[in-house]
């Protein structure tokens, strides 16, 4: 009964979906109007990349939590295709200089500091939003996360990037925010935004894929079902074993990464490992000041208390994934970049 239970409650919402898209009808217009003018050269932004149950969640709370970043809540997640007005609104709602009297009271409710979460889901309406809707609203995805060289012509990247010069123009600060679902796609990402800083954490990859398995159980009640973004190489996928194709996203993720991130400048990319920020938190943040300075940009962020590393894996799962990781590279040819 209990795990039924929290199958359904990743269920989309059907009437909260109905309300979003009679939202985008009317409000994207209006966002046109603030778009229409918006310098498309960003400041330093942070874009956390690697795979699913490696830890970016937590790295994403930390960074959000550090002071030093605005970033997409719960709350702007409702406007995905308005985002400028989103932030408006956040602002008037939430911002201790937009109040009055305190008469909405809402203020004191907006805690986000619990570093709690679910497959990736925070609480809390300043919290910090996958924003997924975001990226779906502004490239055309086909049935993959990975978009060809005429679906990336078609996406709307100039939006994209002046939705998020609004946020830095009304928000008052650089942007941390997840960009896994362009984990694929990262150079055509860097080229979009030349000051970007791309953060890749990386973690034990035993440890990644077995709560990347667990992930699909918990979300679908089913170790065979797909969960979470699809790869280039999927449709090899989908004929190999529940483990086997666990650790071919994964490696098809670290692949994509991999190339490029040596293609990338070294002013744009800072990787940290999943061990050491949970130990060490703050020499990243000491990094990431560093790497503003020599992109032209300031930030000063809080200092964080380490954290307690997950880890649910066992002897024999150990094993498994072994063989599960000897075999996969005959079965699955991996997109070459």
């Amino acid at each position: 009964m209990g795990i039924q239970k929290n199958i359904a409650s990743f269920d989309k919402n059907s009437l909260l979906e109905k309300l979003l898209g009679e939202l985008e009808d009317v409000l994207a217009p209006a966002e046109d109007k603030l778009v229409r003018n918006q310098d498309l050269s960003l400041k330093a932004n942070v874009f956390i990349v690697g795979s699913p149950r490696s830890g970016t969640t937590l790295l994403y709370q930390a960074l959000a939590a550090s002071g030093g970043f605005c970033f997409p809540t719960n709350f702007l997640s409702r406007f995905y295709a308005s985002l400028g007005i989103g932030c408006k609104i956040q602002k008037m709602l939430f911002s201790h200089d937009c109040q009055y009297k305190e008469e909405m009271g809402l203020i004191d409710k907006c805690d986000f500091t619990n570093f709690s979460s679910e497959l990736g889901k925070t609480k809390g309406v300043l919290s910090p939003n996958v924003f997924w809707y975001f990226w779906y609203y502004h490239f055309k995805f086909g049935d993959k996360s990975y978009l060809n060289e005429q679906q990336w012509k078609s996406s709307n990247t100039n939006r994209f990037v002046a939705e998020l010069g609004l946020m830095q123009k009304e928000l008052g600060l650089p942007i941390v925010m997840k960009a896994m679902v362009l984990n694929w796609n990262l150079l055509q990402l860097s080229q979009l935004m030349p000051s970007a800083i791309f953060l890749r954490i990386k973690r034990e990859p035993i440890d990644v894929v077995s709560s990347l398995y667990e992930a699909r159980k918990l979300h679908s009640g089913s170790y065979n079902k797909w969960w979470s973004f699809k790869p280039p190489e999927y449709e090899q996928l989908i004929n190999l074993s529940a483990r086997e194709q666990v650790v071919a996203f994964y490696l098809s993720i670290d692949n994509a990464l991999d190339a490029s991130f040596k293609k990338l400048s070294d002013k744009q990319i800072v990787t940290v490992s999943y061990d050491d920020f949970c130990e060490r938190p703050n020499e990243l943040l000491h990094v990431l000041e560093k790497r503003f300075t020599d992109l032209g940009g300031d930030i000063s962020l809080s200092k964080l208390k380490p954290f307690k590393k997950s880890c649910r894996r066992t002897v024999d799962d150990d094993k498994e994934w072994r063989k599960a990781f000897e075999v996969v590279p005959s079965k699955v040819k991996f997109k070459i970049y």
